[in-house]
């Protein structure tokens, strides 16, 4: 990748298939479970049975409004892969997901040959693109669990594969307009410049006091948690040499 484009905005970056690559193969190869319900705390989002209710109506009936809802994640299969060209950007992934609510686990399900096709642009600072494909995966029957009456691993895949195609047509309608984004964690974005090449995703913005503002705190709050999931593997690790021992 070169590093720097001279004809580019002032603050440029890049993102290349290498660095989500090796994300997606330490993610597999440890096999830990992502606190996805976590995560997302960082961003100010709670999941309630209410928001996963328009994708899985079961819910909602089954616990009511207003409930907390517990999504983990775990990369299953084989390692997940990523694939960047001018033409489309390609994800390949497969994924063990539980759902809990009041601690129950509600859903178990594993989606193997997950598949995301497409390629995002921008012009005049707005985004323009599609996503050509967006397939959510086959669930399998023999790991499939859920406390549903007459919920299977078909009837969950059908279900979500149906939300899935109207909401990416949502997408694709609002992407052939061009979305503006007018900030992004809280960062403000101008002169956003995107473009796809073979192997890496380079852009840049315009930058102000504000932006350097922004990006500063993201970089902060970034660093923390590194350090807290880091302070979390040590003391596993310790624990774990700890009961070997005692073996």
């Amino acid at each position: 990748m070169p590093v720097r484009d001279a004809a580019g905005q002032a603050a440029q970056g890049s993102l290349s298939e290498y660095t989500l690559n090796t994300l997606m193969e330490a993610a597999y190869s440890t096999q830990n479970t992502l606190d996805i319900t976590y995560l997302l705390s960082k961003l100010n989002v709670t999941v309630t049975t209410d928001n996963l209710g328009v994708v899985v109506p079961e819910i909602l009936a089954k616990y009511g409004s207003g409930k907390a809802v517990g999504i983990s994640g775990k990369f299953i299969t084989k390692q997940s892969e990523f694939t960047m060209t001018p033409a489309d950007n390609t994800l390949d992934a497969n994924l063990a997901v539980t759902i809990t609510v009041a601690g129950e686990q509600a859903i178990y399900a594993e989606f193997n040959n997950i598949k995301a096709v497409g390629q995002v642009s921008s012009k005049a600072g707005a985004i323009f693109g599609a996503l050509s494909t967006s397939h959510i995966g086959d669930v399998v029957e023999s790991s499939f669990k859920s406390v549903f009456t007459g919920m299977t691993a078909a009837s969950l895949q059908a279900e979500l594969q149906s939300v899935t195609a109207t909401n990416v047509a949502i997408l694709n309608a609002l992407l052939a307009k061009g979305i503006v984004l007018p900030s992004l964690f809280g960062i403000k974005i101008s002169g956003l410049d995107l473009t796809c090449h073979q192997g890496y995703v380079a852009g840049g913005i315009n930058v102000t006091p504000a932006t350097w503002e922004g990006i500063a705190d993201l970089m902060i709050a970034a660093a923390d948690e590194l350090r807290y999931i880091r302070r979390l593997n040590r003391i596993e690790e310790i624990n774990s040499a700890y009961y070997a021992a005692r073996q």
